[in-house]
């Protein structure tokens, strides 16, 4: 007996999550996308030549766990009037409820959570945050409060400091014992 076949789904009922071209690395041209997952879902990726080229094709991917501070339950705390902190948000996932930041989506949030030990004007910025390219990475920032993802309240956002910097940047007067969530 033959098996049934599958039916086959129309191209036009798929869903783009992510798409590039050309991301440059030194004098090499390549494509590079990073998008979150579901346990369970099919995905299915293209892989064309730019202007109908064509070629050996090698193509690479990486699952990353999602780091430990990738959900609202599981901030990063940190302390202080100043400091750095450095991470990753490689697998970071955007979790049910979670509201968008400076009016975008994301996909790969990481959240701190920082209570002000004064009350006073605080700055908080990603000037120094890398892309797995090694360029400087395009980041969203916010900062709210709140005891839950599904209940915060907007405190600062920002979605790229200029048309020239992609990076993001946020000032806001702290009040001194309070929590602030950022993301």
């Amino acid at each position: 007996s033959e098996s049934p076949q599958r039916p086959r789904r129309p191209l036009a009922n798929l869903g783009v999550l992510a798409f590039n071209d050309d991301a440059v690395a030194g004098s090499v041209f390549s494509s590079t996308i990073s998008f979150g997952v579901r346990a369970g879902v099919r995905y299915l990726i293209v892989v064309d030549g730019f202007n109908a080229e064509q070629g050996n094709v090698q193509f690479q991917w990486r699952m990353d766990p999602p780091p430990a501070n990738d959900h609202f339950a599981s901030p990063l705390d940190i302390a202080g009037t100043a400091g750095v902190s450095v991470g990753f948000n490689w697998g970071g996932t955007r979790e049910p409820g979670e509201p968008n930041h400076a009016f975008n989506p994301g996909n790969a949030s990481v959240w701190l959570r920082w209570t002000a030990p004064v009350s006073g004007a605080v700055t908080m910025n990603t000037a120094n945050s890398v892309s797995t390219l090694n360029a400087l990475m395009d980041t969203v920032l916010g900062v709210y409060t709140g005891e839950s993802v599904g209940a915060l309240t907007l405190v600062a956002t920002n979605d790229n400091l200029s048309s020239s910097s992609s990076r993001s940047r946020v000032t806001f007067n702290a009040i001194g014992g309070t929590t602030y969530r950022i993301v």
